[in-house]
Order: structure tokens, then sequence, then C-alpha cells
């Protein structure tokens, strides 16, 4: 089982915090040549593609529609069998779709809290992923033998 997170300094550009300035479509083909390249060098591996999160404050910005024009292109990559998708962009928004300050602090780094939320979220996801029966450890072969996967202390 491999995470694969793709965050939003790739998107847009804004000199003031060293964005490069991609549009969602070229981030996108990066991540499914990323994906390919997984799956040749690591066949029987699960991926897990998470959503890139949502940021600013408000819905309506450049960047947010961006994520959510790159979320709704990679999306499209799981297959359900090796590739798997999770998005939980809307745990961190209000009904609004407003992002709280008690999240991201700045709108774009999570805080304790919102680690939380992502934590919660990717044990629920990789428990049912990963293990065959409920509260079983999954063994996952990797070179040089299998690998048991435990809960890590907090």
């Amino acid at each position: 089982m491999s995470a694969l997170c793709a965050f939003t300094s790739k998107l847009l550009r804004r000199a003031d915090i060293g964005n490069v300035g991609h549009k969602a479509e070229p981030v996108a083909a990066g991540i499914r040549l990323l994906l390919d390249e997984l799956r040749a060098r690591l066949p029987d591996t699960k991926l897990l593609l998470m959503a890139t999160f949502p940021r600013d404050e408000h819905p309506d910005t450049p960047f947010r529609k961006e994520v959510a024009d790159l979320n709704r292109i990679v999306q499209a990559y799981r297959d359900g069998e090796h590739i798997f998708f999770l998005d939980i962009g809307e745990f961190f928004t209000d009904y609004r779709q407003d992002i709280s300050a008690d999240i991201m602090p700045d709108f774009l780094h999570l805080s304790a809290a919102g680690y939380g939320i992502w934590r919660s979220n990717m044990d629920q996801t990789l428990k049912r992923l990963m293990h065959g029966r409920e509260g079983r450890i999954a063994s996952v072969e990797r070179p040089g033998g299998p690998l048991n996967l435990r809960k890590p202390a907090l």
C-alpha cells in the first residue's frame, strides 16, 4: 500500500509564495505518469491517490478552482483494483465551502485539528484497503520479505 498526495505548490503562479504556475491538466498528466511508473515498478501494490486539499478561505479563488479541476481529472485514474482515490476536502470546509482557521490557520497548512481529520480518514480508508478481515493485520510483500503493518503509537 502506498499513498500519493499532490499539494498545491505546482498550481498557478504567485511569485510571493513560490508557486510554479501550472494549470490542472499538466499537473494531472504528471500524476498519471507517476501512477504509471509506480504500477510498473510495484505491480502488486495498491496505490491510494489523495485528492489535493482545498486552500484559501473562500471557494471562489483561482487556486480553489484549479484544485477542484485537478481533483476532477485525477479521480478518473482510480480503477478500484490497484489505484484508489480519496477526497476528504469536504471535511476541511463548512456548508458554504469556506475553510475555518481552526482547520487551516493560514488557509493552506493544516492545524493539529486538520491533521486529525486527515489521519482519521486515512485510518478508515487504509483499514478497508489493507485488511482482509476486520481486526486482522495485513502482511504486505516488499523486497526483503513481508512487512507487518501495525497502527502507529500516538
